[in-house]
């Protein structure tokens, strides 16, 4: 059973390799950064919709190669953990997957990066929802309430603090973007 699960989601990423519909789905994110990451990398992942994908797709490369939270009041975690991860194993390339209330959550933590001068690749899922939160409200009540989100423009946040940001267009591949920011790293 579970090789038969595995297949099935191999199939089903790989389905997304080339999905070039915009926004970018989960899968298509989850399928970008499996292309990049290696044995060596780590994966940070926040708590959010994307960590469901994450969890139950993603193809870790090897043994310590993901790291998720496993509690729902941990929104915010990926960036702090990701600076973590980045402290402790300096010669890993480490990648942050926020979704944008987890992002705005622990984006003060931009500015620890800086200081430190640590590395880290950040990718924010924008959707404008606490979406996971949105979602369970819907289930249970059909009424979401104070899950929408104002957010700034990410790329030029990431600037402010002196970082590089990237913001995505239509014909943009991540998996490129992801691998030029750890070569200008």
């Amino acid at each position: 059973l579970e090789n038969e699960y595995k297949k099935r989601m191999v199939q089903t990423l790989s389905a997304f390799n080339s999905d070039s519909s915009f926004p970018l789905k989960p899968q298509k994110v989850i399928a970008d950064i499996s292309q990049v990451m290696t044995t060596e990398d780590l994966l940070v992942c926040d708590m959010g919709s994307h960590r469901f994908w994450v969890s139950q797709m993603f193809p870790a490369p090897g043994p310590g190669t993901v790291i998720l939270s496993q509690n729902h009041g941990a929104t915010g975690f990926a960036l702090a953990g990701a600076i973590g991860a980045k402290v402790a194993q300096p010669q890993r390339r480490v990648i942050a997957l926020c979704g944008d209330g987890g992002f705005l959550a622990g984006c003060a933590e931009l500015a620890t990066a800086r200081r430190l001068d640590l590395p880290v690749v950040i990718v924010v899922l924008s959707d404008n929802h606490l979406g996971y939160i949105r979602s369970l409200q819907m289930k249970q009540f059909q009424n979401p309430i104070a899950t929408d989100l104002v957010n700034p423009d990410f790329a030029l946040l990431a600037q402010s603090f002196g970082a590089k940001g990237v913001k995505l267009e239509k014909d943009a591949s991540l998996s490129d973007a992801i691998s030029e920011a750890w070569r200008q790293s």
